[in-house]
């Protein structure tokens, strides 16, 4: 989602239950894809707070709930927080324990009462994100953090992954046009960020890197995948450990700590 108000609106006006947008993502490569990002956040989950229940767990930017819920079994103290009222209803019945809040964090930064989280996931955001909004929102998120917590977010399009270069390619050498939703000065005909980019807002927001992974090193698109999603999955969680290689991984997952005194 992204928080400029004509992105807001756009999800009040034109989704109002949600389901466009899980559509949207329902396609066999972003689920190959969410395969992995399970397996890894669960894997973070336990490692990180060692399968506490108590832990304080806020999903930012939560749309349809897909993150918070798989959570719904292991944490009780679960918040959710959108913009979109129709996102947030599907949410509340895939976990209809959680405390869904509906509010822009930009313009309403009291939204979560100077409440602490023990761990903060935020996915599919901040590329999307406006850049002068991002070190807003990522500085809200660790006043957030408690001590000793841990902010987990992505970048689902790395610029230098093989379909980021592909995209850069498009618009640069055979002068593909941009899509309406890309926004100004991006490069490409789709969003992309790079590496770089995200470090430099996680630093300027007094955040500190502790861990990348990287997810989904091979091309595809839509219900086109290279090989059987079986195989594919078993095979990518290999080649994303793959040094070098995968660099050219598409999402890139950084687990973050508020930054310590120099």
């Amino acid at each position: 989602m992204r928080y400029s108000s004509a992105y807001t609106g756009h999800y009040q006006r034109e989704d109002t239950s949600g389901l466009s947008y899980d559509r949207s993502i329902a396609n066999r490569f972003e689920l190959a894809i969410f395969e992995l990002e399970q397996v890894l956040l669960r894997d973070l989950f336990y490692r990180l707070r060692s399968s506490d229940p108590d832990t304080r767990y806020l999903d930012f930017a939560c749309g349809t709930g897909r993150i918070l819920a798989l959570f719904k079994d292991s944490i009780r103290s679960k918040v959710g927080v959108d913009t979109s009222p129709g996102q947030l209803e599907l949410a509340h019945k895939k976990v209809a324990d959680a405390e869904l809040v509906c509010g822009n964090l930009v313009t309403h930064p009291d939204l979560l009462r100077g409440r602490q989280f023990d761990l903060i996931t935020s996915f599919r955001l901040f590329l999307n994100l406006e850049p002068e909004n991002r070190v807003t929102i990522l500085r809200a998120l660790r006043n957030h953090l408690a001590p000793g917590g841990y902010l987990i977010l992505d970048n689902h399009m790395n610029r230098y992954s093989i379909l980021g270069l592909a995209a850069l390619v498009a618009h640069k050498v055979f002068r593909m046009p941009k899509k309406p939703h890309v926004p100004p000065g991006r490069r490409g005909i789709i969003s992309t960020m790079s590496d770089r980019e995200i470090r430099r807002a996680l630093s300027a927001a007094g955040l500190e890197i502790r861990e990348v992974h990287r997810i989904f090193v091979l091309p595809g698109h839509g219900a086109f995948l290279l090989l059987p999603m079986r195989w594919l999955v078993q095979l990518e969680a290999r080649l994303s450990r793959v040094p070098l290689l995968n660099l050219l991984s598409k999402n890139q997952v950084y687990v973050c700590t508020t930054a310590q005194p120099a």
